[in-house]
């Protein structure tokens, strides 16, 4: 592997990391509204 494919899996390993971090937040919001019922 080349240093450029290197960094590019990087990057999209640290978008994919942050998408699971919403994605995360999303379901605690989701869990909090579905309790307050």
């Amino acid at each position: 592997m080349d240093g450029r494919k290197i960094y590019t899996s990087l990057l999209v390993h640290k978008e994919n990391a942050q998408l699971d971090v919403i994605l995360k937040r999303y379901q605690v919001i989701e869990q909090s509204f579905k309790s307050k019922e």
